[in-house]
């Protein structure tokens, strides 16, 4: 897996300039599973491929950004060859609703992109 994947896979939320650049992954699992920890360990913050993509990976504690009830019924497997992972993607107004509550200037810029390119429906 190559965070290359994780950008072309998870095709709702194009990063807007000065927008997020890390993938969260719900932590569920005290203390880390050994491949998501090796999987920080490799794209993690800081970490060479996080530089070389521009992006990385950020363990978040399950209540942390509140996802919204029943966020995994929602929540679509995203497709892949997959050997050893499952990857979900929350779906599209989950992901705001995790982005107003955060409300950092990226989580903004976030919501701003969403906004502008039609992808968030009011109703």
């Amino acid at each position: 897996m190559s965070c290359a994947a994780l950008l072309v896979l998870y095709r709702h939320l194009e990063i807007a300039p000065g927008g997020t650049r890390d993938v969260d992954v719900v932590q569920s699992e005290y203390p880390l599973p050994p491949l998501f920890q090796k999987a920080l360990d490799l794209f993690g913050q800081g970490t060479a491929k996080a530089r070389e993509f521009g992006l990385y990976l950020e363990a978040v504690p399950s209540g942390l950004p509140p996802l919204p009830c029943w966020y995994d019924k929602r929540s679509q497997e995203m497709p892949g060859n997959w050997k050893v992972i499952r990857l979900w993607q929350l779906e599209i107004h989950d992901l705001a609703a995790t982005k107003l509550k955060s409300f950092r200037r990226q989580d903004r810029d976030d919501l701003r992109s969403l906004c502008d390119t039609g992808q968030i429906q009011a109703d």
